[in-house]
């Protein structure tokens, strides 16, 4: 055998970046960086915001089993520590939406209906949100809702354990509450997502606690079950039944109306302001179609070489979008959806344009209004952008303009391969892959061409007499 020294061995691999790649990737590996900095903090905190949730899950844990179990001393001790625990949560875990945490507004949620179980036993009213704010001014109104929605349902297992020892006046007052809960949650215009579907539960917790009430009617020891009207706090009641007649007197007779079980004005302030929410959704919705559709456009002149129109409309689309920051600023929670997606289409457009008349990539500080998941997003699409346009060079012979669009998505896949990506920008970088495969089949084949061959070689274990228009098809056929 041959000496190490003495074997013929592979080259090297040819480097990928030419000068113009080498300094394009130096420009994004500065901005790149940064952004990898500023991940790292996030991921931190994000680690930080478990921590602190998994605090409260364990005591908020105890609470509930005490709650279910009947040892009320026990949850109590429990929801006071967890009181204690989240108050002792420093702020910034704890931003509004859409920042929030999702398993941080699941416990909260708990927090909600724990605390209510246990004031619902105390005074026989249902917590408002007003007395929880007082504690800790953290929980938002779908919070809350989704809290006294959960709280429904537990009354409703209560009840289930009180039938069995027969105590219908106490199923009596769970029916009550849940069913003054469901006349003031009517009123709300629930859109599809987790609110609508935990509302749908509680009619279901009514038709429980009312089939309970009717099949402790049917046992011979059992009073006729009772209907109480349920007077709110405004004056508003809902409709009741009577009791059966007076012996005597032949005249109906109600029992002693339960005043005040829900805050009813509390609620309408809810639903105030969960409407004015809705309005500015649709607003932001409607207001985004234009901009959307005119980044759009631009994207396509700027593919047949119309770049004043792509400016002029890339301007106007921004302009269009700029007139929807207040009611962004106003509600942050609108920002994710149809108002950061025209946005990253914009972006789309605005890094084309510039990639395609200065061949560099346009940062995050030239773009401010954007932030990194709308920014990274128009980067990933731009390198589609830069494939179709590289189809398009490759039809005229044009081998640098290919191999400056292989070496740009080349680029921008590996400084994105160092960055952790979330949702759906995991799934959009991994067509990157893709893309550069495809222009590396490109520069391949124009390779081919200018040394005078028209097509690759057949595939391995074709037949040698197949023509190549004749598909493998006999004459016959």
């Amino acid at each position: 055998p041959k000496s190490p020294s003495t074997m013929a061995l592979p080259q090297r691999p040819t480097p990928t970046l030419t000068e113009y790649g080498q300094s394009l990737d130096a420009q994004l590996a500065e901005m790149c960086a940064t952004m990898s900095n500023e991940q790292e903090k996030e991921d931190v905190k994000r680690d930080e915001v478990h921590k602190a949730v998994r605090a409260l899950q364990r005591p908020l844990t105890r609470a509930q089993q005490g709650l279910r179990n009947g040892d009320f001393e026990a949850a109590t001790g429990a929801l006071e520590s967890v009181w204690t625990t989240l108050a002792a949560t420093p702020a910034e875990l704890m931003p509004s939406k859409p920042s929030r945490n999702n398993q941080l507004s699941s416990v909260l949620e708990d927090i909600v209906w724990c605390q209510g179980y246990l004031d619902f036993f105390q005074n026989g009213r249902l917590i408002t949100m007003a007395s929880l704010s007082e504690r800790v001014d953290v929980f938002d109104d779908a919070e809350y809702l989704g809290g006294v929605i959960q709280l429904a349902q537990e009354l409703g297992n209560y009840a289930v354990g009180q039938a069995i020892s027969k105590d219908t006046a106490s199923i009596q007052l769970c029916r009550d509450l849940v069913e003054a809960l469901s006349g003031v949650l009517i009123a709300f215009d629930f859109r599809n997502g987790p609110l609508r579907r935990k509302y749908d539960s509680v009619k279901y917790a009514i038709k429980r606690l009312e089939d309970l009430l009717y099949e402790q009617s049917l046992l011979a020891d059992a009073p006729p079950a009772k209907r109480a009207r349920i007077e709110q706090a405004d004056g508003r009641a809902s409709t009741a039944a009577a009791d059966g007649a007076d012996a005597e007197g032949g005249e109906a007779k109600t029992e002693a109306e339960p005043t005040g079980m829900v805050d009813a004005a509390e609620f309408d302030a809810i639903r105030q302001r969960m409407e004015d929410f809705d309005a500015a959704r649709e607003k932001v919705i409607k207001g985004m179609r234009d901009p959307q559709k005119l980044a759009k456009l631009a994207i396509y002149d700027v593919h047949r070489g119309n770049t004043d129109g792509a400016t002029a409309k890339l301007d106007d689309a921004m302009a269009k979008t700029k007139l929807l920051w207040p009611i962004i600023d106003a509600h942050p929670a609108l920002r994710p959806g149809s108002f950061s997606n025209a946005l990253e289409e914009w972006a789309e457009g605005k890094l084309y344009l510039n990639w395609l008349l200065n061949r560099t990539i346009l940062t995050m500080s030239d773009l401010p209004m954007l932030n990194t998941a709308e920014y990274l997003g128009g980067v990933v699409d731009l390198t589609g952008e830069i494939g179709r346009y590289a189809v398009a060079s490759a039809t005229q012979r044009n081998l640098a303009q290919v191999r400056e669009c292989f070496e740009t998505t080349s680029v921008v896949n590996n400084q994105l391969s160092l960055m952790t990506m979330q949702g759906g920008l995991r799934k959009k970088t991994g067509a990157l892959g893709t893309n550069l495969k495809k222009m590396k089949g490109i520069l391949y084949e124009l390779a081919l061409a200018e040394a005078g061959r028209t097509s690759r070689a057949p595939p391995a274990g074709a037949s040698e007499e197949a023509t190549p228009s004749g598909g493998g098809m006999d004459e016959e056929a």
